[in-house]
């Protein structure tokens, strides 16, 4: 069954999340300077994987991988950044599922 899932999100570097393969990141948000959640569209049936992240300050050295959010702390004394790292492998596999949704999708609006 497709539903939506909530990670919290540890205050850390790099870090790493167990999600189900081909999880959707739909948003993420600082909820106080110590609380910031993610929330994917999931299979939950789908075999579980780990996807790793990066939390960096402004200014500092930018990982590989997406942008997915970025967070005020401490009444906009502290910016973070979130970012999930990958490789170029793991971002063709991910194009080539994108590609596949887009296909499906097109095939959906054409009936």
């Amino acid at each position: 069954m497709i539903t939506v899932w909530k990670f919290k999100i540890p205050i850390e570097a790099m870090f790493t999340l167990e999600m189900p393969k081909e999880a959707e990141i739909l948003h993420a948000e600082a909820f106080s300077d110590r609380d910031i959640f993610m929330w994917a569209r999931v299979d939950d049936e789908a075999p579980l994987e780990h996807r790793s992240f990066s939390l960096i300050g402004t200014g500092k050295p930018v990982p590989t991988g997406p942008h997915i959010a970025s967070f005020s702390l401490h009444a906009g004394d502290i910016i973070l950044h979130l970012f999930e790292r990958t490789t170029k492998r793991s971002l063709e596999e991910r194009l080539v599922r994108l590609e596949r949704q887009v296909s499906a999708l097109l095939s959906v609006a054409d009936v």
